[in-house]
């Protein structure tokens, strides 16, 4: 479940990466992303590009109605997983692919919560995937 945040999209090319419709959506200005997951250990990616450069057309497989267009302050956020900080002051500029990974425990039945606080801009993530490990 997402909470809050627009959908912006871009055509831009993505640079270090082959997969560029992943990283052409973002959610931005979002606050938090829960999942409903068993206990056990998962490793979570988390996806980031900066869609603020050139163009204003959306794509054809544009997930969002929000085209985005230069001008866009960079973002900076706090990450944390399941209330562990995991990144502090994590900066996104340009079209560059970013893929973190970060490994964490469920316990309690409490799923897993991705949480991103904005410090600068506001902040953006434009892909999530989550791995059981065990």
């Amino acid at each position: 479940t997402a909470k809050s945040g627009t959908l912006p999209s871009s055509p831009l090319n993505i640079i270090n990466t082959t997969d560029d419709p992943i990283f052409q959506t973002q959610r931005e200005d979002i606050r938090a992303f829960r999942f409903d997951v068993a206990d056990g250990q998962y490793a979570v990616y988390l996806y980031w590009a900066d869609l603020s450069a050139d163009s204003m057309a959306a794509p054809v497989y544009n997930l969002g109605n929000n085209a985005v267009g230069s001008g866009k302050e960079s973002s900076v956020m706090n990450v944390s997983v399941n209330d562990r900080p995991v990144f502090s002051h994590f900066e996104v500029t340009g079209p560059y692919a970013i893929v973190k990974k970060v490994l964490v425990d469920v316990t309690d039945k409490k799923g897993l919560t991705v949480n991103l606080d904005a410090v600068k801009g506001k902040s953006i993530l434009n892909a999530i995937r989550i791995l059981k490990l065990n």
